[in-house]
């Protein structure tokens, strides 16, 4: 009887399943089996019945826990891919950076001693994310710190005139698409050093006038 009951329910279940297939003529085959299990299920008692409805319920539930998961996996495999895209684009505009401290360096054909006299930084600051030191090679003209907040900087120009620190700023911001948009998590400042040492606001007010006060 067991056996009975169970290929009655797999009928059942086929006939469910049978809803979403293309629909098609049925053969004389077919038409011929739909009538067998049509008298066998016939056959069966109110309880039989019953215990069939019930299982092909759970069965049914069953199959849309499992596409609720699977819709959860794709969903959480997105956020993921999303959030790798937006680590690659950061560690690409980053890089471009770099690259064009690299061409500035090349163009100036010095490497001046930054340790003495005054001295303008742009620094490239990312929190937290990734440390990207392998990409400056041996670029002489490029320094990276790591300070307790963990926020890389990374020092990708040296200036003796603020307004040319200022431009070369500007020109970084525009290559790492912060002209356009915010981002928390990184941004791109001008300090000023006096003998390897960093110097306020009003030393560099003083060295300097005229030069914005918005500036670090």
């Amino acid at each position: 009887m067991k056996t009975k009951i169970f290929l009655i329910l797999i009928f059942i279940f086929c006939i469910d399943l049978g809803a979403f297939a293309q629909k098609k003529k049925p053969s004389a085959e077919e038409k011929a089996a739909e009538k067998e299990w049509k008298r066998k299920l016939k056959d069966l008692d109110p309880l039989q019945y019953r215990d069939l409805v019930n299982e092909l319920n759970r069965l049914r539930g069953e199959n849309a826990g499992l596409k609720g998961k699977l819709r959860t996996v794709g969903k959480d495999m997105t956020d993921k891919d999303t959030e790798i895209a937006k680590l690659q684009n950061e560690y690409d505009s980053i890089s471009n950076a770099i690259n064009q401290a690299k061409k500035n360096e090349a163009n100036n054909g010095t490497n001046p001693e930054y340790a003495k006299g005054t001295w303008y930084r742009v620094q490239v600051g990312v929190k937290n994310r990734i440390d990207i030191s392998e990409v400056g090679g041996d670029a002489k003209n490029l320094i990276i710190e790591k300070d307790s907040d963990n926020i890389y900087k990374y020092t990708l120009g040296h200036f003796k005139d603020y307004w040319e620190a200022d431009e070369f700023k500007k020109a970084l911001r525009t290559i790492m698409g912060l002209d356009k948009r915010k981002e928390e998590d990184r941004e791109i400042w001008t300090v000023i050093y006096k003998d390897n040492e960093r110097a306020s606001m009003k030393d560099r007010l003083e060295l300097e006038s005229g030069a914005p006060k918005g500036d670090n």
